[in-house]
């Protein structure tokens, strides 16, 4: 027995709208407090996989929303840096970040933010490295969700690092295409998350095979998923290197998640129009 259950935090619904709606919450914004680089950063090792993946190159645009950033000074040489982070996100421009709803909101309330501040960390595999930035607001594409599961947030300054280029065009035939997955999620299921960005193949199904605003890949062709924390990260076609997916959803088989014979993206197509005029501000 299986059932479709989001990777972070919440349930799936029915796509019941056109991309033309959106709403912007704002959020206060706190600046991280500055890190030397001398110093030695303590941190708990962990497994390094996705689920079968490998440790990613140096893919710069790859983004984490962090939900929380705390820096304890212990001695003059070395600090504790405890960063919480739920989901990933991608850079799309240089001030903009494209990742899952559902990272942002409480699950029965699609109304309230789980947090009033976020930031996003860019520009290194790492976890504990990058670029940490405050964001300003969480641009959502429908305010009370209705399956629409994409959230693009607003950095405070732009980044000189060269956003991902995106799949606007709906001209594609995916079935049987390689595409790549990237996350610090779980690496199995129910183990914790990697220190290295993880990064895996996986073949796409045809587009007639999951819903219209979505894009779908077959996990047993390659033995290779996104799990838990991997939400929002980014889904890029080899072929061309574009993101034409968002990671959104994945199946529960036996109360086990991330299994089964398909997972869910959000396509970026489908919401190319709403994407585009946000990130012009």
């Amino acid at each position: 027995m299986f059932h479709l259950s989001f990777i972070a935090l919440c349930c799936a619904s029915i796509i019941t709208c056109s991309p033309t709606k959106n709403h912007v919450f704002e959020l206060d914004v706190e600046y991280p407090p500055s890190t030397d680089q001398d110093s030695t950063v303590n941190f708990v090792s962990t497994k390094n996989r996705i689920i079968n993946g490998v440790d990613a190159p140096n893919t710069p645009w790859v983004a984490r929303i962090i939900i929380n950033y705390n820096r304890t000074q212990i001695s003059s040489t070395s600090f504790y840096l405890v960063i919480v982070s739920d989901c990933g996100g991608s850079l799309v421009s240089p001030h903009w970040v494209l990742s899952a709803r559902h990272c942002f909101f409480d699950g029965d309330d699609q109304t309230k933010l789980t947090t009033n501040k976020f930031w996003v960390s860019v520009g290194n595999v790492d976890f504990f490295r990058g670029q940490i930035i405050p964001a300003s607001n969480v641009a959502v594409f429908n305010q009370y969700n209705n399956g629409d599961d994409l959230a693009l947030l607003r950095l405070v300054n732009d980044v000189s690092i060269q956003p991902i280029s995106v799949q606007y065009d709906d001209n594609i035939n995916y079935e049987g295409k390689r595409a790549t997955i990237y996350g610090w999620g779980w690496t199995e299921t129910f183990h914790r998350s990697p220190r290295v960005l993880q990064t895996a193949d996986v073949v796409l199904y045809g587009r007639d095979q999951c819903d219209r605003n979505q894009v779908c890949a077959n996990p047993t062709i390659t033995k290779t998923n996104a799990c838990q924390s991997d939400s929002g990260g980014p889904l890029v076609l080899q072929e061309n290197g574009k993101l034409i997916g968002i990671v959104a959803a994945g199946l529960v088989v036996n109360d086990v998640p991330c299994q089964g014979d398909k997972s869910f993206y959000t396509s970026t197509s489908y919401y190319a129009s709403w994407i585009q005029r946000i990130i012009q501000d």
